[in-house]
């Protein structure tokens, strides 16, 4: 934030630290951020300093990939009509026009070799099926809004596995999921909770853990394990 700011907020009672600190617990209370700029209002506001809001997301302890999506994709679907600036393909982060850095993301191939090596598949077809079947699943599961999100952070191929069943959410617990990833899969319950872990705990290892926070908020509580991470339980 520019020094002339943050000169007016102390004045007015309102640190930097708080600021960050107020950000952080939205963050951690499941709010989807977005990041803005009054840009241009003032000498203490030049054009251009819109991605200093990425950085002191960065700098709130909110992962460096949901920081970026807070001020591209996420906003894309937030303003109305076509949105300010230019937003890239997952993986690239794009603000008004320059090109941040790329991230470093799991690719297809990975995905699914980390799905065969946990659900102990002979062969990388397998894993493949039981990936497409899972992530169907887990679309019909969640909204649709959050489907988009998650599946940009997912690789290419793997994310259109989930669009390609996004719709209106239905509601539906734990063994509900399993009795269909099983009919899918062709497998018993107790073998489906098998394949649901392999992938979806690889969806973990995936994405942001503000992404994976934001899915969970979704599901009931049982839905964790599933995902490795028995610990986020709510």
């Amino acid at each position: 934030m520019p020094p002339a700011i943050l000169a007016l907020a102390e004045r007015a009672g309102i640190t930097g630290a708080a600021l960050r600190d107020g950000a952080a617990r939205l963050h951690r209370s499941g709010v989807r951020l977005v990041a803005g700029s009054d840009v241009g209002i003032g000498p203490a506001k030049p054009h251009g300093i819109l991605p200093a809001a990425i950085s002191e997301y960065v700098h709130c302890g909110i992962p460096a990939a949901t920081a970026l999506a807070a001020a591209t994709s996420r906003v894309e679907g937030v303003v109305p009509g076509r949105p300010i600036g230019v937003f890239a393909p997952p993986g690239w982060g794009i603000v008004v026009g320059w090109c941040l850095w790329k991230e470093e993301s799991m690719k297809d191939h990975e995905f699914l070799a980390r799905v065969r090596e946990r659900g102990e598949y002979g062969a990388a077809a397998e894993a493949e099926q039981v990936t497409r079947v899972v992530l169907a699943v887990l679309a019909r599961r969640l909204d649709g809004g959050e489907v988009r999100d998650l599946a940009a952070q997912l690789p290419a191929d793997t994310a259109t596995m989930l669009t390609a069943h996004a719709g209106a959410a239905e509601s539906f617990g734990v063994q509900e999921f399993l009795r269909q990833v099983a009919e899918g899969v062709g497998a018993t319950q107790r073998t489906a909770q098998w394949d649901a872990s392999a992938v979806l705990s690889t969806v973990a290892d995936a994405v942001s853990g503000g992404e994976l926070n934001d899915v969970l908020s979704q599901l009931p509580s049982g839905f964790a394990a599933l995902f490795g991470r028995p610990a986020l339980a709510g």
